[in-house]
């Protein structure tokens, strides 16, 4: 497998840099969203999928609840296949969907972690990317 440069404390500095351009305030690092989002990427790699809810029907909000997170508001980027973190970044903020979960004023907290695996029988990373607002 070659070398991948995506590491979470990296994808966290990118989306706190976007937030800043844009005048909110930085997303603080919590670790039950490390923790969902450690066990999402982990289950996309074990299982061969890339999507938000799993092959056996698991939704985003069953990460948050497994990882003892009661949230107020939540979200979810994914990403597969990109081998540095700007790239996801890049990837993200191309995107309206995803660059709307970063730039979301009502997110306070994030997690992001990854797993490498295999995709479609190539060698690849899983990046998972929750936010949260605490109830």
């Amino acid at each position: 497998m070659g070398k991948f440069l995506v590491t979470s404390s990296i994808i966290i500095a990118l989306a706190n840099v976007d937030r800043a351009q844009d005048h909110l305030p930085a997303l603080q690092v919590d670790p039950r969203l490390m923790l969902a989002a450690q066990e999402k990427a982990d289950d996309m790699a074990a299982k061969d999928y890339f999507a938000h809810v799993s092959p056996d029907g698991k939704s985003p909000w069953y990460w948050f609840s497994h990882a003892g997170y009661d949230f107020r508001f939540a979200g979810e980027n994914l990403a597969v296949g990109f081998s540095d973190a700007d790239g996801i970044n890049s990837a993200w903020m191309g995107s309206a969907l995803h660059r709307a979960n970063i730039l979301d004023v009502n997110y306070t907290e994030i997690g992001v972690a990854t797993a490498t695996g295999m995709y479609e029988g190539m060698p690849t990373i899983y990046v998972a990317e929750e936010f949260g607002s605490p109830k």
